[in-house]
């Protein structure tokens, strides 16, 4: 992994807490937020900042039509570990508690330990959204050997705002229904 291409917001913390809290260590590369809207295919967010090909999660937002499928799923790098490292993506919409989705061992990219569920096992969480504007809250954790890491842009999480609006067809028949109100209402006149 390119040492310059590291982010800051990670952090080290022995599970035991033996050497006294939150160090510092750059153990996550590039990681993405994977969303598949509507079945149309899963778009690989960058979590941090755009990577010149992928776009930018972090303030982004992202519209989907009212009761419209929504999937998440997500990828993570990481240095080469040995067996028994776990990577998982936790999110959460609005005020709601995480949810933790396990990143399974994917193979190596590069250098590299790429962990993702960008597959059937990416979850739902578009369908129970009501109109209006979401926040979209993530942040990655890997264990390796009793130490976890945390990528969580600097405490805060990565977040972006999933837009619902009113289907278009629901919309149509609204304009049509407003008008022939409106053409009765003449009529009556």
């Amino acid at each position: 992994m390119d040492r310059s291409s590291q982010r800051s917001g990670f952090v080290h913390c022995p599970l035991d807490d033996s050497q006294g809290g939150v160090t510092p260590l750059s153990f996550f590369g590039n990681a993405y937020v994977v969303l598949d809207n509507n079945g149309g295919g899963n778009a690989f967010n960058w979590v941090d900042i755009n990577d010149g090909s992928n776009p930018a999660f972090t303030g982004a937002t992202f519209t989907l039509n009212l009761g419209n499928s929504l999937k998440i799923g997500g990828e993570a790098q990481t240095f080469p570990q040995a067996l028994g490292t776990t990577v998982s993506m936790f999110y959460k919409i609005d005020s709601g508690s995480f949810v933790q989705l396990n990143l399974p061992y994917a193979g190596a990219r590069g250098n590299n330990d790429l962990w993702q569920e960008a597959g059937a096992g990416m979850q739902e969480i578009g369908t129970g959204l009501g109109l209006g504007q979401h926040t979209l809250e993530v942040y990655y954790q890997a264990v390796n050997e009793n130490t976890l890491y945390v990528n969580n842009g600097d405490g805060s999480n990565y977040k972006a705002t999933i837009n619902v609006v009113p289907e278009p067809t629901t919309m149509l028949l609204v304009g049509m229904g407003l008008a022939g109100a409106m053409m009765l209402r003449r009529r009556k006149a």
